[in-house]
């Protein structure tokens, strides 16, 4: 069993005790008025300290820091900072900078393997295992990859996954079907996508990209506003049968047969 930081109590929590602190002591007369300009002014290192404590946690489960964390140790350093006078620049500027870098180095290096049949915290975040098998969801930053766990088959249902940002791998080599038409949407905004299908398995593939490449198995397009559709042989009349629609603004779309 892991230790959990709880990030954003511990830095609320020092917040009003700092706070609460000062008061008595200016309630007994044991500091000046001006004293609370301290408050004012270090406020930002509770900032700095819940991204601290977020990024540690990540790192006690084993994990690289999220972006998000990582930003909040950054906004508060640019911030007090600036409230100290250590920089004449505005702080604002340095927290976008940081946005900047951060955000860079999670799509470059921030690769992690996610579990889609999973229950509790998975692939998307706590959603339970119920959002996991019905509906998907979204991936913000980063490279992820949807996959079968342990040993058994997948029985795929209905799903819509999105990547905001990064690469999206969707592997269903021991994907079940149901009864009928099964139909998935993936979408990305900014990089790349690839689906992996049995040989065997029927698929009718209608893919777009805005500005990149697609590729479904051997159809090949790219530039500007592309589209292209497959259809496997006898689809219409299989008992079992899966369509995909992909979407992407900006990089490329592949879908490979895997045996």
């Amino acid at each position: 069993m892991r230790v959990r930081v709880p990030a954003v109590r511990v830095a609320v929590g020092i917040g009003l005790a700092s706070y609460g602190a000062w008061a008595a002591l200016y309630a007994l007369g044991l500091v000046r008025p001006d004293a609370g300009r301290a408050l004012a002014l270090y406020w930002p290192v509770l900032v700095a300290l819940w991204g601290a404590l977020g990024a540690l946690d990540r790192v006690v489960a084993r994990r690289a820091p999220s972006v998000g964390s990582l930003l909040l140790v950054a906004a508060g350093i640019a911030l007090l900072a600036r409230n100290a006078g250590w920089i004449g620049v505005d702080a604002w500027s340095l927290v976008g900078a940081a946005v900047a870098v951060a955000l860079g180095l999670a799509i470059a290096f921030g690769g992690r393997a996610m579990v889609i049949v999973d229950e509790g915290w998975g692939a998307f975040g706590r959603s339970g295992r119920w959002w996991h098998r019905r509906r998907g969801g979204t991936a913000w930053v980063g490279s992820t990859h949807i996959r079968a766990e342990g040993e058994g088959p997948w029985e795929l249902d209905d799903r819509v996954y999105r990547q905001a940002v990064g690469d999206l791998r969707l592997d269903l080599s021991r994907a079940r079907l149901r009864e009928g038409e099964t139909r998935l949407a993936v979408e990305g905004g900014v990089g790349e996508i690839l689906v992996l299908v049995p040989a065997e398995m029927p698929v009718h593939l209608a893919a777009r990209v805005q500005v990149g490449e697609i590729r479904l198995f051997d159809l090949e397009a790219s530039g500007f506003e592309r589209f292209l559709e497959y259809e496997s042989e006898g689809y219409a009349a299989a008992p079992r049968r899966l369509r995909i629609d992909l979407s992407m603004r900006l990089g490329d779309i592949a879908v490979e047969r895997v045996v």
